[in-house]
């Protein structure tokens, strides 16, 4: 039951017989009460390298109990990205990335996951183009030359808004 309220745990349990996906678990932490073995699927494969994963055509990114915190490097990875419209977001702004432009989309609960693997292996030079689109999208907010000024101006209104709030009561 701890493993169907886990988003990733229950993908992995779900396609880990997949013909299409190499999917596991890198480590489970000791409180989470969820066993690494269920109904005879194994759940945790290990870590793997960044190197090794950038040899995947596709990586699938899942978020968890927060944003999907590899996603920036796995849309600077040139690999495509399937993944679930993002319901959190972070500095990297993920509300901003469009499904079919820079990413993959499948459902939630990733029950079409097979089909959207499948449809890039089917259609390399869209797919090729949305990995592309991912990297952009990244390169311009970390690279480029305003960056570091557009990141400035942020902190300096954030910094204006949080004395606004707590000034304001007193």
């Amino acid at each position: 039951e701890k493993c169907q309220n886990s988003v990733r745990c229950n993908f992995v349990f779900q396609h880990a017989n997949s013909n299409l996906m190499d999917v596991g678990l890198t480590d489970l932490l000791d409180n989470s009460g969820i066993d690494p073995t269920i109904a005879g699927v194994s759940l945790v494969k290990g870590l793997m390298s960044f190197e090794e994963l950038q040899h995947y055509k596709m990586i699938i990114s899942l978020e968890g109990n927060d944003v999907s915190s590899g996603l920036k490097w796995q849309l600077l990875s040139k690999s495509v990205v399937i993944m679930s419209p993002p319901t959190l977001t972070s500095w990297a702004m993920e509300e901003l990335l469009e499904p079919w432009v820079h990413y993959v989309p499948m459902h939630h609960n990733g029950s079409n996951a097979e089909d959207m693997v499948q449809w890039v292996l089917d259609h390399d030079e869209q797919a090729q183009k949305i990995s592309e689109r991912a990297t952009l999208f990244m390169e311009d907010m970390v690279y480029h030359p305003d960056a570091a000024g557009d990141e400035k101006l942020i902190k300096e209104n954030i910094i204006k808004r949080y004395t606004a709030l707590w000034t304001s009561g007193k």
